[in-house]
């Protein structure tokens, strides 16, 4: 059974425009609701990567919750799931308390800490705030959030991955305003802050947007969490997820199949699954999964030195997979060798 509510949006609370707007991007009604029940929905599709169940957790916060536009989709959890939301703004706050009274709701600074005690969350979902914090702000929420959430306990944060960056290129291209530097600039750090963007004077000075590449968040995110996996285009298909797991104290927080700090790091561990490095050994039978994964790495590696940044993405997104049924492994190959023969293409021109 679903944990999302199948209720007519028409019998839900409409928080007006000025709130949906600060939550969703727009003022548009049908949009709010679509909106938080698509997230409600790809929530509990990436808790259910690692056969986790939002019906089985027995506290639930979401993180930057605004007015509840998820939270709303979630009633049928509450009673043997205790759901709590909290955000920086006090207004939406105040509405959702009057209408959902199903959650507890908190006001948080823009720095940590939450009133939340040690170890009280089973599941904490973040969409869209992750998108809108540099570096100092994200490491102090990432510690907050190990320190309120069980070890064993899982999350799922949003981020702006490749799909948003290329937006915010589009964007700029289309008003006549360089881009090429913002992405060098990204690739070089991992992650990229910018002022100059919509959300100026909406919010508070630190509420800008952020982008992070995968590599930055395998390297650097793993110092507090054990990560499952990364998800691209896993909420509302355009923000990137992260899965992650709180681990006990004193237990490392490695993932299991390895952090991938680097791309040249990640091809040479590519190079070796498929038979290809100077200490790999080639299977006496090769599968057709492996022939078809060696043909994708040997062109990554062909291309490497040329377009580092789409290899990199098509190797951390082929690779987090590597631990899924062989039907799905086959299909994400396939998709990357698309992908890189685009590149090529466009490269080409």
């Amino acid at each position: 059974m679903s944990p999302v509510g199948d209720a007519d949006q028409n019998e839900l609370p409409f928080p007006g425009g000025d709130l949906a707007f600060r939550v969703a991007g727009t003022a548009d009604r049908e949009w709010f609701f679509k909106s938080g029940r698509q997230t409600a929905e790809d929530i509990a599709n990436g808790l259910a990567a690692v056969g986790g169940r939002l019906q089985a957790c027995e506290r639930i916060l979401d993180f930057g919750c605004g007015c509840g536009r998820v939270l709303l989709w979630l009633k049928d959890l509450a009673g043997a799931t205790a759901l709590y939301g909290s955000d920086i703004d006090a207004t939406a706050i105040e509405w959702a308390r009057e209408h959902l009274p199903y959650v507890t709701f908190t006001v948080n600074n823009g720095l940590p800490p939450t009133e939340f005690p040690d170890a009280f969350f089973d599941f904490v979902y973040s969409q869209s705030v992750f998108t809108h914090l540099d570096e100092t702000y994200q490491d102090a929420w990432l510690a907050e959030l190990q320190r309120i959430v069980r070890p064993g306990g899982r999350l799922l944060l949003s981020v702006n991955g490749e799909q948003s960056f290329q937006q915010l290129e589009k964007t700029r291209q289309s008003q006549g305003i360089p881009s090429g530097a913002l992405r060098i600039a990204r690739d070089m750090k991992g992650l990229l802050f910018i002022t100059d963007d919509q959300w100026g004077g909406m919010f508070p000075d630190f509420y800008h947007s952020s982008f992070d590449t995968p590599a930055y968040v395998f390297a650097h995110w793993s110092r507090y969490f054990r990560i499952h996996c990364y998800i691209p285009r896993g909420s509302l298909s355009f923000q990137d997820f992260v899965l992650l797991e709180r681990t006990a104290p004193g237990e490392s927080a490695e993932t299991p199949a390895g952090r991938i700090p680097t791309s040249g790091e990640a091809i040479r561990e590519a190079a070796t699954l498929v038979g290809l490095g100077p200490s790999a050994k080639r299977p006496d039978q090769p599968g057709r999964l492996w022939i078809l994964a060696r043909k994708v790495v040997k062109r990554i590696l062909r291309h490497h030195s040329s377009h580092e940044r789409e290899v990199h993405s098509a190797v951390v997104e082929a690779l987090r997979g590597l631990d899924v049924n062989y039907r799905d492994l086959q299909q994400q190959i396939r998709q990357q060798d698309e992908r890189i023969s685009q590149l090529e293409k466009e490269r080409a021109r």
